[in-house]
C-alpha cells in the first residue's frame, strides 16, 4: 500500500476489518468507492488490485 494516501490506508484497514467480519456488501461498495475518488493512476490501479486479492471483483455492489 505504498502509493496509498493516509486516508485510502485507512479505508483500506477498514475494508479489511469487514471482510474479516464476512460483512462483503459494505466491503465492495467502499472499495469501489475508493477506486472512484482516487485521483491518480496509480492510486487507482492499487485499489483494484486489491479488490482482486479480497475477492470483490464480482460482488454485485463492487461497481468500479
Amino acid at each position: 500500500m505504498s502509493k496509498l494516501n493516509k486516508g485510502q490506508t485507512r479505508q483500506v484497514q477498514m475494508i479489511e476489518a469487514w471482510l474479516i467480519l464476512g460483512a462483503t456488501a459494505p466491503a465492495a461498495a467502499s472499495l469501489s468507492a475508493e477506486i472512484r475518488m482516487a485521483r491518480r493512476q496509480t492510486q487507482k490501479d492499487e485499489l483494484f488490485a486489491l479488490a482482486k486479492r479480497f475477492g470483490l471483483i464480482n460482488h454485485p455492489k463492487f461497481i468500479a
